[in-house]
């Protein structure tokens, strides 16, 4: 006997909607791997309003990304999620003993050399900057983040999405 299977219209559509916006979703959904922010899905939406305290992707020059490589992330996306800790008319100090936002110093915000093996840049200690109009100083929530202490301050242009946990690991 022979069984002829066939999918009722309505239910192929829905199936091939589903698909597609799953499909469509995955520019949307992210997931984040290194402990500098918390592991699991961020969903990513437009950027209207940079915000202190928000988390964003961006989008890092090739010897930075480079250097995300060396360290043994794939980084290929060429993105990094951080969090805005400083905005227009903040005041940044390196500290020896990390770094000091209008005077206030952050929690394992103090910069390394060596990761590794690998070398790296920080930012020297005693360097000063107000922040500018469209310029943002990002820090990832653990000592080893790579971040703005070592690629300085971020300007809004390579600011891609704002981000926003979704499901954490």
């Amino acid at each position: 006997m022979q069984h002829n299977y066939k999918l009722p219209l309505c239910v192929a559509v829905a199936a091939l909607l589903a698909l597609f916006g799953l499909l469509n979703l995955s520019k949307y959904i992210v997931y984040n791997s290194t402990i500098s922010e918390p592991i699991g899905y961020y969903w990513l939406s437009a950027v209207d309003e940079v915000r202190v305290g928000s988390l964003y992707t961006i989008k890092l020059p090739a010897n930075e990304m480079a250097t995300l490589r060396k360290l043994g992330y794939a980084a290929d996306s060429g993105t990094l999620l951080k969090r805005v800790v400083a905005g227009y008319g903040d005041e940044i100090k390196v500290t020896a003993n990390g770094i000091a936002v209008n005077t206030k110093l952050f929690a394992n915000s103090r910069a390394v050399t060596k990761v590794k093996g690998v070398l790296l840049n920080p930012l020297p200690i005693g360097y000063q900057h107000k922040l500018a109009l469209d310029e943002y100083f990002m820090l990832g929530e653990t000592a080893n983040s790579f971040d703005s202490r070592y690629f300085g301050v971020v300007k809004r242009k390579v600011i891609i999405n704002q981000a926003q946990l979704i499901l954490k690991e």
